[in-house]
C-alpha cells in the first residue's frame, strides 16, 4: 500500500521519509510507521492525513470555530463525538 503513496519500501521495511529532506532510509514501514530522523509517526491513517495535509486543515477549521465565541469545551466535545452517530 505505501507504493500507492509514492514511498519505496525496502526489503527490510524501511525508507525515505517524505516528510522532511531524507535521502538515507530512516523511516520504520509496517502497518505502522515512524521516522527514526523527525520523529513523526502513526497509522495508514495518520500517514494519510500528513501528506494530503489534512492536519493543517483541520487546525484551521478548529481555530475558525473557537475564535467565534464558541464555548472551546463544545467544540472539543463535537469533535470527539464525530463519528460516533451523536
Amino acid at each position: 500500500m505505501a507504493e500507492s503513496y509514492g514511498l519505496h519500501v525496502r526489503r527490510n521495511g524501511t525508507a525515505c521519509c517524505p516528510f522532511h529532506d531524507d535521502r538515507h532510509p530512516r523511516m520504520k514501514v509496517d502497518k505502522n510507521y515512524h521516522c527514526f530522523a523527525c520523529g513523526v509517526g502513526g497509522d495508514a491513517i495518520d500517514y494519510t492525513a500528513r501528506m494530503y495535509e489534512l492536519y493543517e486543515e483541520f487546525q484551521r477549521i478548529y481555530d475558525e470555530a473557537a475564535s467565534r465565541d464558541v464555548d472551546k469545551g463544545k467544540v472539543e466535545d463535537k469533535m470527539r463525538n464525530r463519528g460516533r452517530g451523536r
